[in-house]
């Protein structure tokens, strides 16, 4: 398996590889999401890796910059959202692998903090821990807040931030949270 960076000429491919992973209930918003957050302008910088498997895209992973609302000291977070890994190459470390690869890539970058909104069993695998500990609020009430969730790439990011999570405003629609 090889992981790089996403083009923009697969846009399309990506738009197939979440609309597979989610199904037909999720499929299309979450397809539709990915490819809003790639051209959004106040998701930028975004890193989007793909993972291929024998030429063909199998999985795709979205990192867009967040703010923290009053935080004034420019610290530079992202928000992992969506991730997605083709139904036949579910559980079989994909996503982890994603994962893994973009944390290290945001890390060189300086990123300070990455939230994701997700399953805690999953995401706390690659570190991530809940975030309300850390008065780190969502940019929404959310259905399931066990789910918000942070994990700190520089040391001592998590004792300076304070405040709300500001999205993306492709990202920044109630029905995604």
């Amino acid at each position: 398996m090889r992981i790089r960076e996403s083009t923009s000429k697969e846009h399309d491919l990506i738009r197939e590889v979440h609309r597979n992973a989610f199904g037909e209930s999720e499929g299309p918003v979450v397809s539709q999401l990915a490819c809003d957050i790639l051209v959004d302008e106040t998701a930028s910088p975004v890193l989007s890796l793909v993972a291929e498997e024998d030429g063909k895209i199998v999985g795709n992973i979205i990192f867009s910059t967040v703010k923290i609302e009053g935080y004034q000291n420019g610290i530079t977070a992202y928000i992992l959202a969506p991730l997605a890994v083709l139904e036949e190459y579910q559980r079989k470390g994909v996503g982890t692998a994603l994962i893994e690869k973009g944390l290290a890539a945001l890390m060189e970058k300086g990123a300070a903090l990455v939230f994701v909104y997700g399953d805690p069993a999953y995401y706390s695998r690659s570190g991530f821990e809940p975030a309300m500990p850390y008065d780190l609020k969502a940019p929404y009430d959310l259905k399931y807040p066990v789910g918000w969730m942070v994990l700190e790439l520089q040391q001592g990011a998590l004792e300076k931030a304070v405040g709300v999570v500001q999205c993306a405003s492709s990202l920044s629609s109630p029905e995604y949270w």
